[in-house]
C-alpha cells in the first residue's frame, strides 16, 4: 500500500517532537516495516533538507513564503487568539494546499493520512476528487472546546456551530479519534478508535543509566514525575496543590517533584507555577523541555507518574510512563480509562481534586512494593494493548475499509 502522512503543524516529524509528530513517525515507520511504501510530507523546515529518507521512510519538504520555517515560532494555539494570527495562519495554509494539489495530480497514493484538520479542510474543496483517499485523525486534547461539546465559552460555542475537525470527517473516507468516549459523543454515523502507540523498546525500564539525572538537572531518588506542556489544561497546578497537601498532612519520606515540559507556550501561567513551587517545603524540579534521552530516563528513574489533566484525548504520556513500568495516577476524563485501571496499574481520580491526588500520591509513596506491583502490570499493558505494531494494523485495517 502506498501511504502518505501530512503534518502541518509546529513541529517537524521526528520522535523527539511533540506528542502527534512523535505519533506520525512512529506510525509511518512501523508501517514501512510491515512493508508499505510510506512518505511523510511537512513544511520545509530550516536547516533540513528537502528530500530524506529515514528507518525507510521518505520525507518530503514544501519550503512556504508565509510562515515560520523555524520549528516552534509559529503555534497555532497561540495564533489563532489574534485576527493576525488567523489571518496568517490561513494563507500560509492555503499555499502548503495548492502544492499538496500539484504534488497528488503528479503522484498517486492509495491514502493520503492528514492529522490536523486545516490544510485538509481546504484541499478537500479545491480538489474534492481526493476525498475517497483521504482519511484524518483527531488528535484532540480539548476535546470539549475542539468539538463544540461544552458549549461553554466564545470558542467552544462558536465551534459548537462549525467544528473544523466534524467538517472535515464528514467530507473524508475515513476518521478516527483516540478513544470511546469521544467517539460515542460525536454526530457521526461511522467512527474508528484507534489509540496512540508506544515504542516499548525504546521506553523501557532499562533506561534508568541513560542520563545521570543529578549531574544534569540536580534530580535525585526518590522523585514522583509529570511531563507535559505548562498549560492550565495539563493540571500542573493541582498537582502542586496537592504536593502542598502532602507537605502539611502526610510524610513525604524525602519525595521531590519533577514538573518536566515545554514552559514557552503560556509564560505567565508557568511563573505562577514556580512562584508556587517556591513556597513548598518539597523539592520541586522544573527541567523545562527535555531532550528524548532525558525524557526516557525520568521515566525509567521515577517512583510514580501524575498527570492531572482536565482534558487528554490519549495521554501519550502515560503510555511512555506505562511502558517504563511506572505506577500511573490521572484524572478520570477522556482516553485515561483506557490506559489507567484503577487500583491494577495506578489510580484514577477526579478533575481538579488535589485532595484526592494527595491521598493517592501519599498511598503510592507509603507503600513501595504496591509501587512495584503497579509499574510491573503497567508495562504489561502497555505491551499487550498499545505496541505500534498493534496500532498500526488498525489503522491499516481502517485504510482497507475505504477501498472496499
Amino acid at each position: 500500500m502506498k501511504i502518505v502522512h501530512v503534518y502541518d503543524e509546529h513541529y517537524r516529524v521526528s520522535p523527539e517532537k511533540g506528542s502527534v509528530a512523535k505519533v506520525i513517525y512512529n506510525l509511518a515507520t512501523t508501517q514501512s516495516q510491515l512493508g508499505h511504501d510510506v512518505t511523510v510530507i511537512e513544511r520545509k523546515w530550516s536547516g533540513l533538507p528537502k528530500n530524506e529518507q529515514r528507518e525507510g521512510v521518505k520525507f518530503k519538504r514544501f519550503s512556504l513564503s508565509i510562515g515560520s520555517d523555524t520549528e516552534g515560532e509559529e503555534i497555532p494555539y497561540n495564533q489563532i487568539k489574534s485576527a493576525i494570527g488567523v489571518s496568517k495562519l490561513v494563507v500560509d495554509r492555503f499555499e502548503l494546499a495548492l502544492k499538496l494539489r500539484s504534488h497528488f495530480g503528479r503522484t498517486d497514493y492509495d491514502v493520503i493520512h492528514f492529522h490536523v484538520p486545516f490544510t485538509a479542510n481546504i484541499l478537500v474543496h479545491i480538489c474534492p476528487q481526493l476525498r475517497d483517499k483521504i482519511v484524518y485523525t483527531a488528535h484532540v486534547g480539548e476535546e470539549d472546546v475542539r468539538f463544540g461539546l461544552s458549549k461553554q465559552g466564545l470558542i467552544s460555542r462558536a465551534l459548537a456551530m462549525f467544528s473544523p475537525d466534524l467538517h472535515l470527517m464528514r467530507r473524508t473516507a475515513a476518521s478516527s479519534v483516540l478513544n470511546k468516549r469521544l467517539a460515542a459523543q460525536l454526530p457521526l454515523e461511522q467512527i474508528e478508535t484507534i489509540p496512540n502507540g508506544v515504542d516499548i523498546s525504546e521506553y523501557s525500564p532499562e533506561n534508568s543509566d541513560l542520563v545521570d539525572l543529578n549531574d544534569r538537572f540536580g534530580i535525585e531518588s526518590p522523585f514522583a514525575l509529570f511531563v507535559g506542556t505548562l498549560t492550565p489544561r495539563k493540571g500542573p497546578d493541582v498537582l502542586l496543590d496537592a504536593v502542598s497537601i502532602l507537605d502539611q498532612k502526610y510524610n513525604v519520606n524525602q519525595f521531590s517533584i519533577v514538573i518536566a515540559g515545554n514552559p514557552n507556550i503560556e509564560e505567565d501561567f508557568s511563573a505562577q507555577l514556580k512562584e508556587q513551587a517556591e513556597a513548598q517545603d518539597v523539592t520541586v524540579h522544573f527541567p523545562g523541555f527535555i531532550e528524548l534521552e532525558e525524557l526516557k530516563a525520568l521515566y525509567a528513574n521515577c517512583e510514580l507518574f501524575a498527570l492531572p489533566s482536565h482534558e487528554e484525548g490519549w495521554g501519550m504520556v502515560i503510555t511512555e510512563a506505562m511502558s517504563s513500568e511506572s505506577p500511573i495516577i490521572a484524572t478520570n476524563v477522556s482516553g485515561i480509562p483506557e490506559q489507567v485501571v484503577d487500583g491494577e496499574n495506578g489510580f484514577l481520580i477526579e478533575p481538579d481534586n488535589s485532595e484526592q491526588l494527595a491521598e493517592k500520591l501519599q498511598v503510592l509513596i507509603d507503600d513501595p512494593d504496591l509501587r512495584e506491583e503497579m509499574g510491573s502490570v503497567s508495562r504489561s499493558f502497555a505491551v499487550e494493548k498499545f505496541s505500534w505494531e498493534s496500532v498500526s494494523e488498525k489503522y491499516l485495517s481502517m485504510y482497507k475499509s475505504t477501498s472496499q
